[in-house]
């Protein structure tokens, strides 16, 4: 059942960008958010070498990355796009 997170979250959070697509490499707005020096881009996803954000916070402002949809699509994202 689709619930829409990630439409909700851009409401809720300041200065939210919501972008709907499948591949990424070749879109400029996710490409100059994520060449921020002054915010460094963090995924928000599951896996090997994941880390805790609450033992270990970033320092400062950050840009947060979600992927939305199901758990195969989320896995399908992130596997078939490296800029993520």
């Amino acid at each position: 059942m689709p619930i829409g997170t990630a439409r909700m979250a851009s409401l809720c959070l300041p200065s939210a960008e919501l972008h709907v697509g499948v591949r990424w490499s070749e879109h400029p707005a996710l490409a100059a958010a994520l060449a921020d020096p002054a915010r460094p881009p963090i995924l928000l996803y599951p896996g090997a070498g994941a880390r805790d954000v609450l033992r270990e916070p970033p320092p400062g402002p950050v840009t947060l990355v979600v992927v939305d949809g199901t758990w195969s699509q989320a896995r399908t994202v992130v596997r078939d796009n490296p800029i993520l």
